[in-house]
């Protein structure tokens, strides 16, 4: 072998381990992504379930406070209505003490 062939045979031998380096650089670098990628989804999806338990609860909270507010109303309104008939009532024994102090 010539030292021409040797050179060339050492070129070609360093540059076959310098790509394979670099693939194992590239695989390392991929491998490491998948996991950030894996990574990252969980906590997407963590979030979202979060924020779903959230909406749930708020409704849930919305939905109790429309029953509350539904009922005070009901409330308001049987406190009209009893304060009508007791004004009434007053009204009518104003005028039996009316009459009877004449």
């Amino acid at each position: 072998m010539t030292e021409l062939e040797k050179h060339l045979l050492e070129a070609l031998e360093q540059a076959q381990a310098q790509q394979q380096q670099r693939e194992a650089d590239l695989l390392k670098m991929f491998e490491s992504t998948k996991q950030d990628n894996l990574s990252v989804r969980q906590i997407f999806k963590d979030t979202l379930e979060t924020m779903r338990e959230i909406d749930l609860t708020r409704s849930e909270n919305l939905n109790k406070l429309v029953r509350q507010v539904s009922n005070l109303s009901f409330q308001v309104q049987d406190f009209k209505t009893q304060n009508k008939v007791l004004i009434e009532q007053l009204q009518a024994l104003e005028m039996q003490v009316s009459k009877l102090k004449k």
